[in-house]
């Protein structure tokens, strides 16, 4: 702050850096711009100030108004600002404003008289730039061409990302040249050209950018999007096929490349073709990834091959009896036909095989209740839990089963197993915890994040919050307002410390301790021992 209004009454420009950094230090120190409007308010209004620098304060608020997103209170401040004393600063400003609201033709006279003001040579750049694109919109697009062409290839690239701009992505597509070998603003400049040349119906040219765009891409989200716009031109053009023929040109290509090819053949229903080239690739399954297999598995039956779709799940259920997707497709196949002995025949061979697997033991029961198989899941489960030990993934997995179909007294039974299987340090008491929460239980919820506290040396900020929640459950009132008071004296957060003083206020009223808070406070604001969150929370109580 103190920087801002130093250079408003000694430099010649506005350091917008500054004042963005005051901006910030607002929101993250204040929770919010109006302590800071206050203060800045408080200088402009002196008026042993000159008319200068109190121009420039009003535009410092200006800039803090539209960063905060309040345009109608930016132009305000900008036109008490401009009231004070015309500066290059405030027209632009202004000018800037009234562009971005999409009124061109009011910011026009304002850029041409900041452009006669301005001594920067890039400022003044920027502004003819804007006056071109005001122009071009208001008249015609040939405006900008013409100007394009007798400059530097950075200023036609610049040129061309206003003619997209303004609706001309064919104008673009002509004077836009991609600069440069780094990769990454190749990827750019290559996709731009590629988004034009499509929306324009320039195909060839979308097609060639957009596999340039895919080679230089440094990122696999970067190259799918360039694959995606590759596949719309084509789509657009009709061409897939081709696309198609292309692909195969380029001899072995990666994993993405294969999953596009699949994709295009089975966009195409070409579903034979997609299975061999499916089980040319995959082989036995090595060097594909289990979700890839499981989709590309279904091209059987997309195929009217169901039978090959059988035995290819039980082959690979043989070579992978730890992959419960297996499992689970085969099963969805079978009560897909109503065939559902036939299902739990499948499930039936995975606890054969996989049933000393904990964590797979768990997700197959999911699985199973996805399909309907509630009662046989849970008798898996507890079968495993028999032979292998009590484990937390196994009784959790029984809890949410009983407690989320309104069994309560079996939820409640299951996680006393699971009470008596953790010690108190374990970091799974936490979800037993959860548990008890849902089942409305905050007592025994209590409990178990006490003796963490305890055993921890301490809680972090998210469960000191979870256990002031808890004390209110289980009606501790004054535990309550001591835990929200040792939040509220612990926190920097405006947004967290709202939130504690809101409870420690609400709670304070209902025991009675209101006033016994207020005294303590007033006694430390007499002493000149208060810090400003108390102050804070005095101010609030007062008014």
């Amino acid at each position: 702050m103190a920087e801002v209004l130093k250079a408003s009454s000694e430099a010649a420009r506005l350091d917008v850096d500054a004042i963005h950094a005051v901006y910030d230090d607002a929101i993250l120190g204040d929770g919010g711009i109006e302590r800071t409007l206050k203060r800045l308010s408080v200088f402009a209004d002196a008026r042993n100030r000159s008319a200068n620098q109190r121009a420039n304060i009003h535009l410092v608020i200006a800039h803090i108004h539209w960063r905060h997103g309040d345009r109608a209170a930016s132009l305000a401040a900008i036109e008490t600002a401009m009231d004070h004393h015309e500066t290059t600063d405030g027209l632009l400003l202004k000018a800037r404003l009234l562009d971005v609201a999409g009124d061109t033709e009011a910011a026009v006279p304002f850029y041409e008289r900041a452009l006669a003001a301005t001594d920067g040579k890039e400022e003044a750049e920027f502004i003819r730039i804007r006056l071109t694109m005001a122009e071009a919109r208001a008249r015609n697009v040939d405006v900008l061409l013409d100007v394009a062409q007798a400059r530097d290839q950075s200023f036609k690239n610049r040129a061309a990302i206003a003619l997209a701009i303004l609706g001309h992505p064919d104008l673009a597509n002509t004077i836009y040249r991609v600069l440069g070998d780094d990769p990454a603003r190749a990827y750019r400049e290559h996709v731009r050209l590629a988004q034009w040349a499509l929306a324009s119906g320039e195909h060839p040219v979308a097609q060639r950018e957009a596999w340039r765009g895919f080679e230089a891409a440094g990122l696999q989200i970067d190259a799918r999007y360039a694959l995606a716009l590759l596949v719309e031109s084509h789509r657009e053009e009709d061409t897939l096929t081709d696309l198609l023929d292309g692909l195969d040109g380029r001899g072995a290509g990666t994993a993405m490349l294969d999953e596009l090819r699949v994709d295009l053949l089975i966009e195409t229903q070409r579903y034979d073709d997609a299975v061999a080239f499916y089980e040319s690739v995959a082989g036995n399954g090595a060097g594909v990834d289990v979700e890839a297999r499981r989709r590309l598995i279904k091209l059987y039956d997309a195929a009217g091959r169901p039978d090959d779709m059988i035995r290819e799940y039980r082959r690979l259920m043989a070579a992978e009896p730890d992959v419960v997707l297996w499992y689970a497709g085969l099963a969805s196949h079978y009560v897909g036909l109503a065939r559902h002995e036939d299902a739990l025949a499948v499930w039936r061979l995975f606890e054969a095989a996989s049933g000393e697997r904990p964590q797979a033991v768990v997700a197959a029961g999911e699985e199973m209740i996805g399909m309907g198989f509630l009662e046989e899941a849970v008798a898996m489960v507890e079968r495993q839990l028999a032979e292998a030990g009590e484990h937390v993934e196994g009784l959790l997995f029984l809890f949410d089963a009983r407690f989320e179909r309104g069994r309560d007294d079996d939820a409640l039974a299951i996680l006393a197993r699971l009470k008596a299987l953790l010690p108190p340090e374990d970091s799974a008491v936490r979800d037993l915890a959860d548990a008890y929460e849902r089942m409305n239980r905050p007592e025994l919820a209590l409990e178990i994040m006490e003796a963490l506290e305890t055993t921890q040396d301490g809680l972090g900020y998210d469960e000191r919050m979870r256990l002031a929640w808890l004390h209110s459950l289980a009606d501790r009132k004054q535990d309550a307002l001591d835990a929200w008071r040792s939040l509220w004296v612990s926190v920097d957060n405006p947004a967290r410390r709202s939130l504690a003083e809101d409870q420690l206020l609400l709670l304070a009223a209902e025991t009675n301790t209101l006033a016994d808070i207020v005294v303590q406070l007033e006694e430390k604001l007499f002493a000149g021992e208060v810090d400003r969150n108390e102050m804070d929370l005095l101010v609030r109580v007062y008014t």
